[in-house]
This record gives structure tokens, sequence and C-alpha cells, in this order.
């Protein structure tokens, strides 16, 4: 199971296509290069025991989340998730810089809050943690109720990285309509 999440990770991302470079913010094509290139670069590593998390300190993660709608339309975004590892351990954060594969720009962040740590986790089979990605965005015309979650591993044998699959709902004008593949992908800062 490691690999099918890994590749849905990894197709989730290199699925948006990409090209270009430059600083912030980003394009839907430097969004979707960049996330592409973290997760070739760690397609062949082993998630991280989740047993051996640490019981104390943080960690903070850069990196980016793409996600396609109905099989039809690529969103892609930057995102800041920050690992806390004392007690039952947490993880919150944002996606910002949110753009559509036609370059529009959304305006305002999602929050990333509300997550569970699963230290027992088999990642063969289950995700080490799992959070809320919630929000309303400004969209072309109307606001974008986002209603998903991310789901998701450490990565490397000192959790350098964080990867996993985005589910949900995107509700624009009162139609509700699917994440039908999702990923993001992250490296600690």
């Amino acid at each position: 199971m490691n690999i099918m999440k890994s590749t849905l990770t990894i197709s989730a991302l290199m699925g948006l296509t990409a090209c270009g470079g430059s600083n912030a913010p980003l394009t839907f094509d430097q969004i979707a290069e960049q996330g592409s290139t973290i997760a070739l670069e760690i397609i062949d590593l082993p998630f991280t025991d989740p047993s051996t998390l640490p019981t104390s300190g943080s960690a903070t993660y850069d990196g980016f989340v793409g996600v396609e709608i109905e099989n039809a339309f690529g969103v892609a975004g930057e995102l800041e998730i920050t690992a806390n590892f004392a007690g039952g351990g947490n993880l919150s954060g944002r996606v910002f810089n949110v753009v559509g594969e036609n370059g529009f720009a959304y305006g305002g962040e999602l929050d990333l809050d509300n997550s569970t740590l699963d230290r027992g986790a088999d990642t063969d089979f289950e995700y080490t943690f799992q959070m809320d990605m919630t929000g309303t965005l400004d969209g072309e015309d109307e606001d974008v109720v986002v209603d998903a979650m991310l789901l998701g591993d450490f990565t490397g044998p000192g959790r350098e990285f964080i990867e996993g699959a985005a589910v949900g709902t995107i509700t624009t004008g009162g139609i509700r309509q699917d994440i039908t593949d999702g990923g993001f992908v992250g490296e600690v800062r």
C-alpha cells in the first residue's frame, strides 16, 4: 500500500502539469512543477515509522497541494503545516496562494486544523495523520466553500517530508462538486 499511497500523491501533483519558475506569488504551473519536484524526490523514500515520532518539539513543512474537481478542473496552492509532537501531537497550518489551472488567483486562505496523529498507524494500510482543510475562498463570481481533508504520512528516516491525499468537496453557487483526485507534499524548513 505504500506504493499506492505515494503513486496517488505524485499522480495528483504531476497531473497538474508544469513549467516556469519565479518569485511569489507562484502561478499554477509553478506550483505544479515545484510540487512534482518534491514528489519525485520522495517517491523511493519509506514512510517514517509513526512509533518513532518524537514526543516533544515541532517541525514546520512548506509545500504544495493540488486537486482535480470532478475530473475536469485543477486547482493548486501553497501550504504550510506545523506538526507539534508534544503530548498526543497535532498539526495545523494553512493553504494560501490558491490558483486555478485557468490562471485565476482565488482570494483568501484555507485553514488546516482539527487534526489527529496516530503513532500506532500501520503505514502500509493507514495514514499517520489527518486534518481538515476548510474555508471560503473568493472565486471569480462567487465564493468557493471548501470542505476537505488532508490524509498523510511523514516520509524519510528523519521525517524530512510529508505527503498524502486530499479528499472532500468544493461548493460554488450552491453546486457541490467532489475532489476526484488530490494530493499534497511538503518538506521541512
